[in-house]
């Protein structure tokens, strides 16, 4: 068995069922069934497995990936400095809808970027044309 995503959760919170619902009991069920029943359960971050256990129980077998990107590889290196015309890309990756907050983006543009910096999008979601 897999478990793609924390549901009821998501869908509550992306307002396409209602807290108290028959659907968020019924997918409740099916999410301490999964957590009990997986063979494995991979949570993003230490906040989401303690999240997912308090709400639905204890994951039969569990690992934990952190969230972010490690630095490690970093340690031993300086920024190199761009040359003065070189631009700063900025990649956003993912998806925009009712779970990732679009407004700080929006506010962002409609003030205009700073010269020298290029925004690139790979993205999709019900977000993604606010």
């Amino acid at each position: 068995m897999l478990l793609y995503d924390l549901f009821p959760d998501v869908l509550v919170l992306a307002g396409k069922i209602r807290a108290g619902s028959f659907w968020e009991r019924t997918l409740a069920k099916v999410t301490r069934y999964a957590l009990n029943e997986s063979e494995a359960t991979v949570f993003l971050g230490e906040h989401l497995r303690h999240y997912a256990e308090a709400k639905y129980g204890p994951a039969k077998k569990s690992v934990v990936i952190p969230v972010g990107a490690p630095g490690e590889i970093f340690v031993d290196s300086s920024p190199r400095r761009l040359p003065p015309e070189a631009a700063v890309s900025i990649l956003y990756a993912g998806a925009m809808g009712h779970m990732h907050e679009v407004e700080t983006l929006r506010e962002l543009f409609s003030g205009g970027l700073p010269a020298g910096i290029k925004w690139r999008f790979h993205s999709s979601g019900s977000g993604y044309r606010r």
